[in-house]
């Protein structure tokens, strides 16, 4: 329940948001998941709740994951993963197919919503769903194979590049 209406919360504030708004959020909004996420062996230690998967911070950040992936989308499943990792105690492997199934529920409301609110050009839309599918599909398989550290680092440092393209070019 915390997701979608975080996924709400996220789509009004996207249909309500500027453009050049948008775009000076979006380079935070990545770096932050990235961050999260390489540095979630050192956090988890120093947080109270780390390990309980019913504790009210992941609730409260399963809310905000729906909101941040609404509002924008891309590296929401960072955001996610790097969430999980702290609050649930288990591989990143299956903790990646949990994310799968969380981001795809939070877009589908946010997609949903912007069908009916939104001017959607569908011929983009039908290839970001296509390639949005297929690639999932072929990351998954692969992430499967690889060590959770190596993984994780790896997903970070790729995010914190795009974070760093979309900041110089909304900055510079």
């Amino acid at each position: 329940m915390p997701l979608f209406l975080g996924a709400a919360a996220g789509s009004a504030a996207l249909l309500l948001t500027s453009d050049a708004a948008f775009e000076a959020i979006v380079p935070a909004l990545i770096a932050l998941s990235c961050l999260l996420l390489f540095f979630q062996p050192r956090l988890t230690p120093r947080i109270a709740h780390a390990g309980n998967e019913r504790s009210p911070y992941l609730l409260g950040g399963i809310f905000l994951c729906g909101a941040y992936g609404a509002y924008f989308g891309a590296a929401v499943s960072i955001l996610i993963l790097a969430l999980l990792a702290l609050f649930v105690a288990d591989t990143l492997q299956h903790l990646n197919g949990m994310k799968i199934v969380l981001a795809g529920a939070a877009n589908l409301l946010a997609a949903v919503i912007y069908a009916f609110l939104a001017p959607v050009d569908w011929r983009y839309a039908l290839t970001i769903m296509v390639s949005s599918f297929a690639g999932g599909r072929v990351g998954a398989h692969y992430a499967r194979r690889i060590p959770s550290d190596p993984l994780r680092i790896a997903i970070a440092a790729v995010g914190l590049v795009v974070a760093t393209v979309l900041a110089v070019r909304a900055f510079g």
